[in-house]
Parts: C-alpha cells; sequence; structure tokens
C-alpha cells in the first residue's frame, strides 16, 4: 500500500488517470493544509509505486477559496492532463491543464460559473476530436440538472458554452462520463429520481459532444440506487455500470451496448452492510474489470469478466478506516486509492492490484 500523501491536514476525495506514455498515473485530492480552505493537490506515481518529484505532491491550485472534489483524465495525444473541480465558495467548476511531468500547461480556468452550487464534476478525454468533455451536477431551484461543456487540450473552454445533458423536473446527482476511444462517443451515466426514487439512467452523446437519443434506464431497482460508474471494453464497445442500492447495501451492475440496448442487470456484492461509493476500470490484458467499493469503511474488490458474471469472490484491499475510492488501469496492474483515516488524519492511500499477482505492497500517497 502506497501512502501518496501524509499530512497534518485532512485530504479527501481522491481522483486518478493513467499516464500511457510514461507508464505512471496522476492522484489527485482535495487537501486543508493551507489551514483555512481546500486547495487541490495531486502527485505522480510511477508502476512500481514510487512517488516521483521526490514525493513532494504537486500544488494544483490553492486560493483563498475552497475547492473541492476534482477530477482528472489525460490526454493521449498532447501528453497533458486535466484536472477539474468545483468551486464551492464561489459556484462555479474549474479546471487547470498539467504537463505529463508535472508542471503547469495552463493556468487555472473556469469551465462554467453561476450563483447556484455546480458540484461534482468528472472529465474524459476523447482521443478521436482530441478534446474533453466535463460534465457536473447543476443546480437548479427545482432541484439539479446534469450540464457539460468541452475543454480543448489547451484549456480553452467551447465558446458554444454549457448545454444540457438532461434537464427534467427530477432531482439528478452524481454524474460519471467516458469516452469510446473507437469513435469518440460518449456515454454520461447519473442518479435520477424522476421515477420517485433514485436509479440509475443513462444517455449517448456524439463524438462532437452533442445529445442523441432519449435518456435510457439503467437500474432497475425500487431502492436509492447511487454513485454510478463506469468502464469501457475496448474489444466490443460495450460499457460497464455499475452502482450502490443504498438501502439493500448491494452493489449491482449492468452492461450497456454500443447501440444503447442494455445486458443482463447482476449482484456484484450484496453484504447487506452500508456500502459508499464505488469505482470500476478495464484491463484490456486480462479481459476483465476490477470494481472496488467501500463496505463497512473498508474497501473491497471484486473482478468481473468482460461478458458480465463475477469472477469469484470479493476480496479485500485495505482493512482501515477509509472513504471515496478511485481506480484506473495501466499497462499491466490498477492503482486503486481512497482517503485513510489510520492516522487519525484523513490522508490518500493507494494500492496496486494486478488479476495476475493480486496486490503488491500498499503505497501512501500524501
Amino acid at each position: 500500500m502506497t501512502n501518496t500523501q501524509y499530512h497534518a491536514a485532512h485530504q479527501y476525495n481522491p481522483a486518478v488517470a493513467y499516464n500511457d506514455d510514461d507508464a505512471q498515473w496522476l492522484v489527485v485530492w482535495h487537501d486543508g493544509r493551507n489551514g483555512t480552505n481546500y486547495g487541490i493537490y495531486g502527485q505522480r506515481v510511477d508502476r512500481n509505486g514510487t512517488l516521483l518529484g521526490f514525493g513532494a505532491p504537486i500544488t494544483i491550485w490553492d486560493d483563498a477559496n475552497s475547492l473541492q472534489n476534482p477530477a482528472v483524465a489525460y490526454d493521449t495525444t498532447q501528453r497533458r492532463y486535466l484536472v477539474v473541480w468545483q468551486n464551492v465558495t464561489s459556484p462555479a467548476i474549474e479546471g487547470r491543464v498539467i504537463n505529463a511531468d508535472g508542471t503547469f500547461y495552463s493556468s487555472r480556468f473556469s469551465i462554467t460559473t453561476g450563483t447556484l452550487a455546480r458540484t461534482v464534476p468528472d472529465v474524459a478525454y476523447n482521443p478521436v476530436m482530441d478534446e474533453y468533455l466535463v460534465v457536473w451536477q447543476h443546480a437548479e431551484a427545482t432541484g439539479g440538472d446534469i450540464r457539460a461543456r468541452k475543454v480543448s487540450t489547451e484549456g480553452v473552454i467551447d465558446p458554444g458554452g454549457t448545454y444540457a445533458i438532461s434537464d427534467e423536473t427530477a432531482d439528478e446527482r452524481y454524474p460519471a462520463v467516458e469516452a469510446y476511444p473507437a469513435d469518440g462517443r460518449y456515454l454520461v451515466v447519473w442518479s435520477s429520481d424522476r421515477s420517485g426514487s433514485f436509479n440509475v439512467v443513462g444517455r449517448r452523446l456524439l463524438s462532437n459532444g452533442s445529445v442523441t437519443g432519449s435518456l435510457f434506464g439503467i437500474s432497475t431497482g425500487s431502492g436509492q440506487e447511487y454513485y454510478p460508474d463506469l468502464a469501457f471494453n475496448p474489444a466490443n464497445g460495450q460499457a460497464l455500470v455499475v452502482w450502490l442500492e443504498w438501502e439493500q447495501g448491494t452493489l449491482r451492475g449492468r452492461p450497456v451496448n454500443s447501440d444503447n440496448t442494455r445486458g443482463t442487470e447482476f449482484l456484484i456484492s450484496g453484504d447487506a452492510d452500508p456500502l459508499y461509493n464505488t469505482a470500476i476500470a478495464y484491463s484490456p490484458l486480462d479481459s476483465k474489470y476490477l470494481v472496488i467499493w467501500n463496505h463497512s469503511l473498508n474497501i473491497h474488490g471484486q473482478w468481473v469478466n468482460s461478458n458480465g458474471s463475477v469472477d469469484g469472490g470479493s476480496f479485500l484491499i485495505c482493512n482501515q478506516m477509509s472513504a471515496n475510492v478511485a481506480l484506473a488501469f495501466g499497462p499491466d496492474r490498477f492503482l486503486a486509492a481512497w482517503q485513510d483515516l489510520r492516522n487519525s488524519t484523513w490522508d490518500i492511500y493507494g494500492q496496486l492490484v494486478s488479476f495476475r499477482k493480486f496486490l503488491y505492497l500498499p503505497l501512501i500517497l500524501r
């Protein structure tokens, strides 16, 4: 296990992206080390779990505002990252482009601003269009919408402005987005209470970011279903969407095909204990997904075959008090990251996981 960061202040909500050009990950999180609010920090990690840059975190942006919930994606063409986050003090989604070596390509820029909250952003890089798509939960007087905006690899926001992926009167939360590398189309998933309880829905976007077709249901339960995430299998264009059923204490998944038809919903974990957030990534090397989640404040994992069937039983990744998992694959192993309370402050930890070798030694990221 790696502690990517250990600091007297609290660190929360990691996100991670893999750079396949240099065989390293960038882990980002929000951090209270300035003593008055939260800033956005990052740490590069190589494929062996070594902290790069002499182990010193990158101060991505830290100012007088409270900045939280970062997300990150890697641009395989220009070899840069886009890190995005929410500004809680002055409601906005902001971003900064980071070079592969951890230096800064751009300054901070605003993606959307307003008087009501813009929260929990996610970002995906589109290799066909060579641009990013940023999505977020957009507060309205009657609930929340899901909005999006394109951002260039240089950090220039699309002059066409923001647009709605869904603007129903329902309350809509926790968006996640991925781009299919073969044709650049996006799939966005989120939780919506349009049926009276929160269920997971999705919508397809064309490679240019425009909305196509209607939104469609993914989950079929009657309870509250939250925190969806997704990963693509590049061999067949199928996405596997996973989510938590809050009251039942279960983790479920469902394949979504490239034509938006859905496979059979299936159970990944059914321990009936409290489950919190989840993350998923795909290994083309092993033709398997890894799904991780918080279970009774520990981190667990489960292998899932490319056909949507579970492979073996779940396994323990971390037995310390922990929360808010993140995951990325490359080149032959996954990096799982989370916030961890073992040192009496919330720190950022990581673990290398491989289907072939199972668990590597842990890392401390912060």
